[in-house]
């Protein structure tokens, strides 16, 4: 999986990319070079989505899938949030904005607010696609 976070104020992007080892990979693209910025180990399952955004207070959140746990690190590589989903399934999409936090199993949706289980719809038939339209 992978996201892209926005440019800071050196002008320099990064990539996040989460890996199959449970690892994610962090570095920096500047004037078309790449420097590594960290690389860390989320667990023994496979990182199977990788999220951007940016909360109400402007720090940058990086939010991840790894089995049933969606973990919430720092562009600086701190761990600042983990949720373990109950159903146990695997973890395979989610999207977040500011406090919110939707994610998707095989066979269920959840939301988060402020890390907190809101609510989660089991479904019969298998989930594919999940898309999150904010309305106002």
């Amino acid at each position: 999986s992978l996201s892209l976070l926005k440019a800071s104020s050196q002008k320099a992007s990064k990539v996040i990319v989460g890996r199959d080892d449970g690892s994610v990979t962090c570095f920096s693209m500047k004037k078309g070079e790449h420097v590594d910025a960290f690389v860390t180990k989320t667990g023994k399952a496979q990182v199977t989505c990788v999220h951007s955004h940016v909360n109400k207070d402007g720090k940058d959140r990086i939010l991840l899938c790894s089995g049933s746990s969606l973990i919430g690190i720092t562009k600086k590589n701190k761990k600042y949030k983990e949720y373990k989903h109950a159903g146990g399934s695997q973890i395979k999409m989610i999207w977040g904005d500011d406090s919110d936090i939707w994610y998707c199993t095989e066979f269920a949706v959840g939301h988060l607010a402020n890390w907190k289980d809101v609510e989660t719809v089991s479904v019969r038939d298998q989930i594919t696609c999940m898309t999150v339209n904010m309305l106002a």
